[in-house]
């Protein structure tokens, strides 16, 4: 209130008037409260500024944008016949993601590799597969020096703690090589993985010491109370037959 009294008295001032009268003192508080307002910042609610980026560019679209720009800050990477790949991932739009489809009609995540050419990363190749966010890295499966890609993380869809996906190097790009079924909805045909089960009992693991890495997939059967350990645990060993995992044999260990 006392910042708008010296105002009008500075006005008054360079206009000369000397005397109040209700006219003036009217007239006088309009200009002040109108140059007030007219000067007011568009964002004085305190209200956050929209990210235009986050509702404009899909998850995908984010992965691509900070490979091409943060390429340095990339850390899986992996040298094949002396070229440097460069692998990134990024999540699906089902549940809290970026408001935009990662492609149309897509709501899945999936991988991407980057080859670096001349110190710069070039789009390779990118799964097709029905993939969220978890942990995809680089690792020689079979021992024969080439690094294939593992994904693993959890798949909601498989009703499991754990799920994998295994991509094979084939100089044109990255060859899915573990099994899968196709699902059918109204509105998307995509594969998916059967290789999911309990986190506790799923993992890559050479169980026959040939330098190859099997995959296990494990649940509990029965056991539903906390610590009850009574129930049958089932394990599907899938091993490398130098093009695909298949299903090698199947146990049924009491808990």
């Amino acid at each position: 209130m006392w910042s708008l009294y010296i105002k009008i008295q500075i006005i008054m001032n360079n206009l000369n008037i000397k005397k109040y009268t209700p006219t003036v003192i009217v007239v006088l508080v309009f200009i002040v409260l109108f140059a007030i307002f007219a000067n007011k910042p568009a964002n004085s609610n305190n209200t956050q500024p929209i990210d235009k980026e986050k509702t404009t560019l899909s998850n995908r679209d984010l992965a691509i944008k900070e490979a091409l720009n943060n390429t340095d800050k990339l850390q899986q990477r992996a040298q094949v016949n002396g070229v440097t790949y460069i692998l990134t991932d990024y999540d699906d739009t089902f549940y809290g993601g970026g408001p935009k489809e990662n492609k149309p009609g897509w709501k899945f995540g999936g991988i991407i590799v980057f080859k670096l050419g001349n110190g710069k990363p070039i789009m390779f190749w990118e799964s097709e597969e029905a993939i969220n966010r978890g942990s995809v890295r680089f690792f020689d499966i079979n021992n024969d020096g080439i690094p294939e890609i593992i994904w693993d993380g959890y798949f909601g869809a498989t009703g499991r703690d754990s799920a994998f996906y295994v991509y094979k190097f084939n100089n044109t790009g990255f060859k899915l090589i573990t099994p899968t079924e196709t699902i059918k909805t109204s509105s998307i045909t995509y594969k998916q993985t059967i290789l999911g089960g309990d986190s506790g009992f799923t993992q890559i693991e050479d169980i026959d010491n040939d330098k190859i890495q099997e995959i296990i997939v494990g649940y509990r059967d029965g056991g539903i109370i906390v610590g009850d350990r009574s129930g049958v645990i089932h394990r599907q060993i899938y091993k490398f037959n130098g093009q695909t995992y298949e299903l090698w044999k199947e146990e049924k260990i009491k808990g």
